[in-house]
C-alpha cells in the first residue's frame, strides 16, 4: 500500500476537506488483496473513510448541504426524502470479509436531535438498512457500529453506501456535523512462500488503541517494547528435519505526519526465535526513510530463524519513536517473507545412465545424468559439485579422469563437442572425492542438467565397479541452498 498526501483543497472520495492532510493507502504488490486508489487499506483492516473538517461539503445530498447536515424540523419521524449521502468509498473486495465496522465522529450543534440514525446499503439484496440508537452530543465523540449481520459479501462491501438523516419534532434549528466517516473491512491477506501458493495472514496486533490503522502516537524520544505493530500466524510448514538455507524479509513502508512537528525515529523489526523465545533479542534495524518516501529493505534472518521450528513459529513486530509527541502514520507497501530450506537427495533427479560395461581406454563415458535445481524459479549459480565413487575401482588408478558436462543441443547426454564442457575434477586423497570448485556456472529458471563422465585407465583391473554419487552437501550454490542435506544422491552402474 501506498500513501498519497494532499494539503490542500482536493476532493476525497467525494467529499471536500481542508486542515490537516488526509491519508490514502492503495496497494502495490502480492503481499496484499489489492484495493482501488479510493479505500485506505491496511494488511488485514481495509477502511474506506470521509475525513473533512466541518464547515465542508459531503459526497452527495438530497438536499444542497454544503457544510452540515440541517435536520428538518417540525416532523415527528424521519423523512426519507431528506438524507445525506456517502459513497465512493472505493472497496474493490476479492473475497468476503469477517467484520465490517462504521466509525463515525459528529456532533449536534443548536439543540439535540429528536433523532438520528444512519441506513445502510446492502447491495446483494437491494436493500437500505437502518442503523438506530446510536449516541450523538454536542461535543465531538467517536461511536461505532458493526454490519457483518447483512454486510457479509465481497460485493456488499464493494457497493456499501451509507445516509445520514435526523429530524426535530419542532421548529428549533439543528445541525449535525460530521469530522469522520469510516468503514473498517477486515478480510484476509496473502503473503508468497517458496514452492508457489500462498497462506493466509491473519494476525496483525496493535498494542495500544490506533485511531486508525498503521496511524496514532508512536512513543516519543525512545522506543517503547508495549508499542509495537504484530505480524503473526503467517503459515509456514516446512518439513521436519529441513535445513534452513534462507529465510528473505522484505519490508517497504513510509511515514507521514498528520499533524505537523514530529519525525519518526529508530525503525526496527523484532524477529520471533521459537527455539530461544522473546522479544527484544533479535532487532533488525531499519533505515528511517524522508517523510511521505518508500523505502524498502530486505533482510537475511537465517541467522536467527535456522530451524522449521522457528520458521513454523515466524512473527515479527514493527517498533518505533518520534521525536515530539504529534499525530504519525506509518504503514508498509510490500511485505514479503521467503524462507527455503537447502537441496535434499528427492531434489536432484537422476536420470541414468543404465548398466553398462567400460573397457580400457575409453574416455568421456557417461557416470551420472542429474540435475541442479534452481533457486525458487529464480537463476543461481553453481560454484562447486563434489563427487565420490562408491563402486570397487580405484580412484586416479582405474579411473583416470572424471569430468562435468552442461547439457546443450538436444536433451540428453551427447558427449563433446555438443554438450558444454565446466570442468575436469581433480581427486583429493585426503577427502577421498573428485572436487570442481571455483565454478561460475548459471543455473537456469528450471534448473542446470549435468553429467559426470569418466575416463578408464589403459590398463584398469577387470570386474571392478564404478558407482558415482553426490555425498551430503556435495553441491555449492551462490544462493547458500547447496546440499544434499539428508543423503548421498547415487546411481549405479558396471
Amino acid at each position: 500500500m501506498k500513501f498519497k498526501f494532499y494539503n490542500s483543497t482536493h476532493r476525497v472520495f467525494g467529499a471536500i476537506r481542508r486542515s490537516r492532510p488526509t491519508v490514502l493507502l492503495t496497494f502495490a504488490l502480492l503481499v496484499l488483496l489489492s484495493n482501488s486508489a479510493g479505500a485506505a487499506v491496511s494488511q488485514t483492516m481495509r477502511p474506506g473513510y470521509i475525513d473533512y473538517d466541518t464547515q465542508m461539503g459531503v459526497v452527495a445530498s438530497s438536499n444542497d448541504f454544503r457544510a452540515t447536515h440541517r435536520m428538518p424540523g417540525n416532523i415527528s419521524n424521519y423523512n426519507e426524502g431528506d438524507y445525506t449521502e456517502y459513497n465512493n468509498f472505493g472497496f474493490t473486495e476479492g473475497v468476503n470479509p469477517t467484520s465490517v465496522v462504521i466509525e463515525v465522529e459528529w456532533r449536534w450543534v443548536g439543540v439535540a436531535p429528536t433523532g438520528v440514525k444512519f441506513e445502510v446499503w446492502e447491495q446483494e439484496t437491494s436493500t437500505w438498512h437502518d442503523e438506530t440508537g446510536i449516541t450523538i452530543t454536542s461535543t465531538d465523540a467517536l461511536q461505532t457500529r458493526n454490519i457483518t449481520s447483512y454486510i457479509d459479501k465481497a460485493n456488499d462491501v464493494n457497493n456499501i453506501k451509507i445516509r445520514l438523516l435526523g429530524y426535530r419534532n419542532d421548529s428549533t434549528s439543528s445541525d449535525i456535523e460530521v469530522d469522520l466517516l469510516r468503514v473498517n473491512v477486515n478480510s484476509g491477506a496473502t503473503i508468497r512462500t517458496p514452492g508457489g501458493g500462498t497462506t493466509s495472514v491473519f494476525g496483525i496486533e496493535y498494542s495500544d488503541d490506533i485511531r486508525i490503522p498503521f496511524a496514532g502516537y508512536p512513543p516519543t524520544g525512545a522506543i517503547d517494547e508495549s508499542r509495537y505493530q504484530e505480524y503473526s500466524n503467517i503459515g509456514f510448514n516446512m518439513p521436519a528435519g529441513s535445513v534452513i538455507g534462507s529465510v528473505l524479509i522484505t519490508y517497504e513502508w513510509r511515514w507521514a505526519r498528520l499533524t505537523q512537528g514530529s519525525s519518526l525515529k529508530g525503525p526496527k523489526l523484532e524477529i520471533w526465535e521459537a527455539d530461544n523465545p522473546g522479544w527484544n533479542i533479535n532487532n533488525i534495524s531499519l533505515t528511517a526513510p524522508a517523510v511521505n518516501t518508500d523505502s524498502s529493505e530486505t533482510k537475511e534472518v537465517a541467522g536467527i530463524i535456522d530451524t522449521p521450528n522457528d520458521i513454523n513459529n515466524l512473527k515479527f513486530r514493527f517498533l518505533a519513536y518520534q521525536s515530539a509527541t504529534k499525530e504519525i502514520g506509518y504503514a508498509p507497501d510490500y511485505i514479503s517473507i521467503k524462507a527455503k530450506r537447502k537441496i535434499i537427495a528427492s531434489d536432484v533427479p537422476v536420470y541414468g545412465p543404465s548398466a553398462y560395461t567400460l573397457y580400457a581406454g575409453e574416455t568421456d563415458k557417461l557416470a551420472l545424468d542429474f540435475k541442479v535445481p534452481d533457486n525458487d524459479t529464480a537463476t543461481d549459480t553453481l560454484n562447486a559439485i563434489y563427487i565420490k565413487n562408491a563402486g570397487t575401482a580405484t580412484n586416479s588408478v582405474d579411473i583416470a579422469t572424471v569430468k562435468l558436462y552442461a547439457d546443450a543441443g538436444s536433451t540428453g547426454y551427447q558427449g563433446p563437442p555438443t554438450d558444454t564442457l565446466i570442468g575436469s575434477f581433480t581427486w583429493n586423497g585426503a577427502s577421498q572425492r573428485w572436487e570442481l570448485s571455483s565454478l561460475t556456472t548459471t543455473i537456469p529458471p528450471g534448473g542446470l542438467r549435468l553429467f559426470a563422465t569418466v575416463n578408464i585407465a589403459s590398463n584398469p583391473t577387470d570386474a571392478r565397479t564404478i558407482q558415482i554419487q553426490i555425498p551430503v552437501n556435495g553441491i555449492t550454490v551462490a544462493s547458500k541452498l547447496g546440499g544434499p542435506t539428508d543423503a548421498a544422491i547415487t546411481k549405479s552402474y558396471s
